[in-house]
């Protein structure tokens, strides 16, 4: 496991919990399981990406996770190289910015803090 710093660890740990106990929208479960991998040293691609989530009860399909970590990796939080016929994704866990943003991702902070902002400019706009 790269180095990683006691705060990082405790929001590896806690989503894992959220992983395991379903918390996590299918995008947030998918970027937690390469995290997940990334940590280890490892690429992934979408058929075990799929098969985790759905042993851990995620209604998830293959067409839709690869779809949504296209975009994440044309937004360059995601790196992907051809493993045979497959694709398969990493996360730099050297860099701090990624990590922040797939971690704001992951929980769905992001989403939420982005329905605040425009709350707040049509409320301000008015």
């Amino acid at each position: 496991m790269s180095e990683v710093t006691k705060e990082f660890q405790k929001d590896v740990e806690e989503i894992k919990r959220r992983l395991r106990e379903g918390e996590l929208t299918n995008l947030g479960a998918a970027l937690a399981v390469v995290l997940l991998a990334s940590l280890k040293g490892q690429w992934i691609n979408v058929d075990e990406i799929v098969r985790v989530l759905k042993e851990l009860g995620y209604n998830v399909k293959a067409n839709s996770i690869r779809s949504a970590l296209y975009k994440v990796r044309q937004e360059g939080l995601l790196k992907s190289k051809r493993l045979g016929r497959k694709t398969a994704y990493f996360i730099p866990v050297d860099d701090d910015e990624t990590l922040g943003a797939i971690l704001r991702r992951v929980t769905g902070e992001e989403v939420r803090e982005k329905i605040v902002e425009e709350l707040l400019e049509e409320i301000h706009g008015d």
